[in-house]
């Protein structure tokens, strides 16, 4: 039962890991989407996840001997084995995650802007109206925060 529930939620996160991007490009405004030839956001993420699982999983696993997020040792199904299984792990993440996170964005993009029966708008790429920036500059002058960030 409780291999049943561990599955069945591996299933269900990674399932929404494609719907609530999706659903986010949908509603625009500020959830857009980079050009297709930055990575900023992917090299960031991926510093973000080695930062993660290297300097605290690895810091907890060890002391307390538990596998945690297969850092102590290859899950049971994992292809990567031997001693470097962990290099070979995230060599594979390198180049998996931007390819779908921008295979997501392309898609994404098709769907909503350019498949007849799913497109909702002309673009995902919709920039801040000068407007809006103006009156949240003045807004943010006004009470003494930060000021907006525009490209």
């Amino acid at each position: 039962m409780v291999i049943f529930a561990d599955k069945s939620m591996y299933y269900i996160q990674h399932g929404l890991m494609v719907v609530i991007p999706y659903y986010l490009f949908r509603l625009g405004g500020v959830y857009n989407v980079e050009p297709l030839r930055d990575l900023s956001w992917c090299v960031l993420s991926y510093g973000i996840n080695l930062a993660y699982h290297f300097l605290v999983l690895q810091a907890f696993a060890l002391p307390v001997q538990v596998n945690l997020s297969h850092m102590l040792c290859p899950a049971v199904l994992d292809p990567f084995e031997g001693p470097n299984y962990r290099l070979w792990a995230f060599l594979h993440q390198a180049f998996l995650c931007p390819f779908l996170c921008k295979l997501l964005s392309y898609s994404a993009d098709f769907f909503i802007t350019k498949f007849p029966l799913t497109r909702v708008k002309s673009s995902l790429e919709l920039p801040i109206p000068r407007e809006i920036i103006k009156n949240d500059q003045q807004e943010s002058a006004d009470i003494g925060n930060a000021r907006t960030h525009v490209d």
